[in-house]
């Protein structure tokens, strides 16, 4: 077991002592494997009138709903029409313009194309969409499934949601893809979970119009590119986690003003810039890790502001400094907490150029060269 998952095991067997956060909390009924559809869509009534209208129209209609998803019109050899083109004239499942699900279905196809799909390690579509034995094979070669999440601070609001078990893209509701889980109240996506899956390609900004997603989880892949600041728009996120892929530029402003966050895991990424002072907004931030990435610059004081934060890993960076000296005093009252850094972020006492791993009763120091060690097993 890696140090990443001591620590997250850590940190789940811990939740009950952490104080209380802005959210309710309730229980929920547990993850349930087979979703209840009520709007899906109808198979046309013939041949001839696909949906009750003509094909042509069909095909305008579901393109005006991928351009208005997209932000303009869909480019020849990107993503978004291969996309397009599945859902027009491949799709077996036959979504009709007005299911108010199609636009869900497009943004999941959009995320499939944009993210390699066909490359995955495990999940990908069928090598035919209408060949029942490809479907099969391809669902035969599918056994991801999503991660528990239990409530408290962690998952706040506890929804009773289901769980996709399917090959992407194949003639089933969105909702019974592997990897996603949706609310059982709406229908809608309320979880995107892959690790060690070999998603590569890109982040989709498409996935800004997803208004129920709550948790974004991508970890162990290849995805490169930058985190759109378009994701800015997902209110109701509270997991961000891209660790240990390959993406480049900074975090968003944009970031910072998802209140309900919990969990920000960016580490091991080509991530660069500086820490904004905007951090202090994510008061409910639980578990933050930027470790091993490219960040310059001082650590804002308002980080200071966490005090809810559990888990910080800030060490192995280009050039990060400052003081840690206020979140130190809030985050070692907690009845469990790990703190990570390139110094020692509790003042004078230990040699400097040591990482500080601060566990619950006692510190531990440990060389870069041996954290890095620990890092990579």
């Amino acid at each position: 077991m890696n140090e990443e998952d001591v620590i997250w095991d850590r940190l789940l067997q811990d939740f009950v002592s952490l104080p209380p956060t802005l959210f309710p909390t309730s229980a929920g009924p547990p993850t349930t494997p087979s979703p209840t559809i009520p709007d899906s869509p109808t198979l046309p009534p013939s041949s001839e009138q696909p949906c009750g209208i003509s094909p042509t129209l069909r095909s305008e209609l579901l393109t005006n709903i991928a351009e208005e998803v997209s932000g303009g019109p869909i480019i020849a050899g990107t993503y978004q029409e291969r996309a397009l083109n599945w859902l027009i004239g491949q799709d077996e499942f036959f979504v009709c313009p007005d299911n108010p699900k199609a636009y869900q279905r497009y943004i999941l196809a959009a995320f499939y194309y944009a993210t390699d799909g066909d490359n995955w390690a495990e999940c990908s579509a069928p090598t035919s969409f209408d060949d029942p034995d490809a479907i099969a094979a391809a669902n035969a070669n599918c056994d991801i499934i999503t991660t528990p999440i239990p409530g408290g601070n962690l998952n706040p609001l506890f929804l009773p949601t289901t769980q996709g078990d399917k090959a992407w893209l194949t003639p089933v509701y969105e909702c019974e893809w592997a990897g996603i889980t949706c609310r059982v109240e709406t229908n809608c996506v309320d979880r995107i979970e892959f690790e060690r899956n070999g998603l590569g390609g890109i982040l989709p900004f498409e996935l800004k119009d997803l208004d129920d997603l709550r948790f974004l989880i991508l970890e162990r892949g290849a995805t490169q590119g930058t985190i759109p600041v378009e994701f800015g728009d997902i209110e109701d996120l509270v997991f961000l986690d891209l660790d240990f892929n390959q993406l480049e530029g900074t975090i968003p402003d944009q970031i910072y003003s998802f209140t309900n966050l919990v969990q920000l895991d960016l580490n091991n990424n080509l991530l660069s810039g500086t820490i904004s002072p905007l951090i202090g907004n994510l008061r409910n931030l639980v578990f933050f890790q930027v470790s091993e990435n490219q960040f310059t610059g001082a650590i804002p004081p308002e980080i200071s502001q966490l005090t809810s934060l559990v888990t910080g890993s800030f060490e192995l960076n280009e050039n990060l400094s400052g003081s840690l000296e206020g979140l130190c005093e809030s985050i070692t009252s907690k009845p469990s907490y790990t703190l990570i850094a390139d110094c020692n972020p509790l003042g004078p006492g230990l040699p400097p150029g040591f990482n500080a791993v601060v566990v619950r009763p006692v510190f531990q120091v440990y060389s870069v060269a041996l954290h890095r060690e620990m890092h990579n097993t």
